[in-house]
């Protein structure tokens, strides 16, 4: 009879304690589970954003549990814009000593000058007057994509792209006509100026 009891509460705490807390395996283990949920991820992301503009060797998935699991990607965004403006007079271009200096170094050859001259020497000449300045402006940013998984209906949810780490860089160049080495066609040549 003691046994009896004993083998019911064995098999009583058996049965409880596996529906209390059952067995969660995951379908997918910890090294497949990345590349599975990558190839759910649809082209198109929120926010204008590709699957293009991230890495695919820096995902990761966390298995949650009850089939869920949480996948991280990361990657990186460049956008650019440049607008034109005129040089003026190199005087009042407030240009800083490394920018003089390059163009006190660079040669240039006009278009139908048979002369070659610094960079410096033929703006100090007045000859860059009216000629374009492009300046150009990148900004480059890291990104953060986070989704839920639920690997019984291969269905993403809560995706978000976060943004972070943003830098921008600005640079100057003096746009200036010159013959390509053959002779045969006119190109503009850009000169760091900022």
């Amino acid at each position: 009879m003691k046994r009896l009891i004993l083998l019911v509460l064995v098999i009583g705490v058996g049965l409880f304690g596996a529906c209390a807390n059952p067995v969660d395996e995951s379908l997918l283990s910890e090294d497949e589970a990345p590349a599975h949920i990558w190839a759910y991820l649809p082209y198109s992301l929120p926010d204008g954003y590709t699957k293009t503009k991230f890495q695919a060797d820096t995902r990761t998935a966390i298995y949650q549990g009850n089939g869920i699991w949480t996948f991280t990607v990361h990657g990186s965004v460049s956008e650019r814009d440049s607008k034109t403006t005129l040089f003026g007079e190199l005087e009042d271009m407030n240009l800083d000593n490394e920018a003089i200096e390059t163009m006190k170094s660079t040669s240039y050859s006009p278009v139908g000058d048979t002369t070659v001259m610094s960079v410096y020497d033929y703006c100090m000449s007045g000859k860059c007057q009216g000629k374009e300045i492009i300046e150009r402006k990148t900004t480059t940013y890291q990104l953060k994509l986070t989704a839920d998984f639920y690997e019984t209906q291969a269905v993403l949810e809560n995706l978000a792209i976060d943004k972070f780490d943003e830098r921008i860089e600005t640079a100057s160049f003096l746009l200036l006509p010159e013959l390509l080495p053959c002779g045969c066609h006119e190109a503009l040549r850009e000169i760091r100026i900022k």
